[in-house]
């Protein structure tokens, strides 16, 4: 494992987080953290794609954040790379097609509200990215490609009981790669998903936990979506 997921510096510019600058490589100010929360499975609302887009905001990314506290609301924005599949920056090393590993300077934008024994807010990602692909056994296409996610969470405690969830849109602007002109057949597909959990805690460290996750994906070329609805119980440990 040669490649850290997180490997960052973080200089706050005034006392107790009110204003701090974060630069290098780490997770997103996710409303739900894969990084900083124990979880049993991973939160896949985060990775959705269309088409051969996959770029994912619950990946790490490179780039800078600056956010802090004002009272009780947390806002930051970070501009940063963008996440890809290893294969597809492999691909266009490999065919000279393309520049899917460049840095993109996409946005992503977030604000919370806190209070006594709940937090809710909203995050937003505008970005941009080169997508690659193999057409036939000759020849390589590539697209460019617009991202945007939006989102809302919502996290509530009540005596041992934790409630916390997130929903999210996403559109891409040209996810679909065309034989005809090796490039971008225009298709616009977008997503629409979430998840709710709820964990009751039977001790300190020992909880019941349960998750309700949902998804419904545009299909390219039809009027149809995938769509999973998936329920995951469990006890954690922690």
């Amino acid at each position: 494992h040669i490649k850290p997921d997180n490997a960052w510096a973080r200089v706050d510019l005034k006392p107790a987080g009110k204003l701090y600058l974060k630069g290098g490589r780490f997770e997103l100010d996710l409303p739900v953290s894969q990084v900083r929360m124990p979880h049993l499975l991973p939160y896949g609302t985060y990775g959705l794609t269309t088409g051969l887009e996959t770029d994912s905001i619950g990946g790490y990314q490179d780039g800078l954040e600056l956010g802090g506290e004002f009272g009780t609301t947390h806002v930051s924005a970070a501009v940063v790379k963008g996440r890809n599949n290893q294969a597809v920056v492999d691909l266009a090393e490999a065919t000279g097609v393309g520049e899917p590993d460049r840095f993109d300077g996409n946005l992503f934008l977030r604000a919370s509200k806190r209070r006594a024994t709940s937090r809710f807010g909203a995050f937003a990602y505008i970005g941009r990215n080169q997508l690659v692909a193999r057409l036939n056994a000759t020849r390589t296409g590539v697209a460019k490609d617009s991202l945007l996610r939006l989102g809302v969470d919502g996290n509530a405690r009540i005596s041992k009981l934790h409630l916390y969830g997130v929903a999210m849109y996403g559109r891409n602007s040209d996810s679909v790669l065309s034989l005809a002109t090796s490039g971008g057949t225009g298709e616009a597909l977008g997503f629409a998903g979430g998840f709710l959990c709820a964990d009751y805690y039977l001790r300190d460290n020992v909880a019941i936990t349960t998750r309700v996750q949902t998804r419904s994906v545009e299909l390219p070329g039809s009027s149809e979506k995938d769509t999973l609805t998936s329920f995951l119980p469990g006890v954690q440990i922690v």
